[in-house]
């Protein structure tokens, strides 16, 4: 609500500080006037007029360091004064949990590639940073292609240079965004042979 006298513009996220983080890089972390992650509310309430209120939701992105930090809001008059400030404490915990495993959906090996896709992993608490996959001669192993990044992409394909009359592996695993890695699945023995 804008108690102020004056019209103000929508609530802006003027700092976000650690509090208790023995663990912080920097002893504070500051977003000098940044505005809530949009949308915050409708286009027609950017303006708040005295006794106006406005209900807005947003969507932080959590420091990786775990700890309570206070996350400062304030309305700002539209010459840049600010209305008083509003505090509130985050507590982000660590995430300790690995994200699900992804599940094959497709895999060949043959004519000097392989190629596959797999399903999405999730992961609550932090989210997926990326998948990898890798190739052996032997199940889980890597010694034919070792772990590579696809990114946030769900498929490869690759061409090999690798011996033939073998049979390979193919894995695949998630990481998250705290760095822990799924359980990695495998694939069935892929036969690979010489075309003739």
């Amino acid at each position: 609500q804008n108690n102020s006298p004056l019209t103000v513009d929508a609530p802006k996220l003027i700092a976000f500080n650690p509090l208790t983080n023995p663990n912080v890089d920097q002893p504070s972390v500051i977003m000098s006037y940044v505005w809530a992650p949009s949308p915050v509310y409708p286009s027609s309430a950017s303006r708040l007029s005295p006794q106006g209120q406005v209900s807005f939701s947003f969507r932080l992105t959590a420091p990786s360091n775990p700890g309570t930090y206070a996350c400062d809001w304030a309305l700002m008059t539209p010459d840049g004064q600010l209305g008083p400030i509003v505090s509130k404490d985050v507590t982000v915990t660590a995430d300790s949990t690995r994200p699900t495993a992804p599940t094959f959906v497709s895999v060949s090996l043959a004519s000097g590639a392989f190629q596959s896709s797999w399903t999405s992993a999730s992961d609550p608490e932090s989210g997926i940073a990326e998948y990898q996959y890798a190739l052996g001669t032997s199940a889980g192993s890597s010694e034919a292609i070792p772990w590579t990044s696809t990114g946030l992409t769900t498929y490869v394909r690759r061409p090999v240079t690798i011996p033939t009359g073998r049979t390979y592996y193919l894995s695949v695993r998630a990481k998250n965004r705290a760095g822990l890695l799924s359980v990695s699945t495998i694939s069935s023995g892929l036969a690979y042979r010489a075309v003739p």
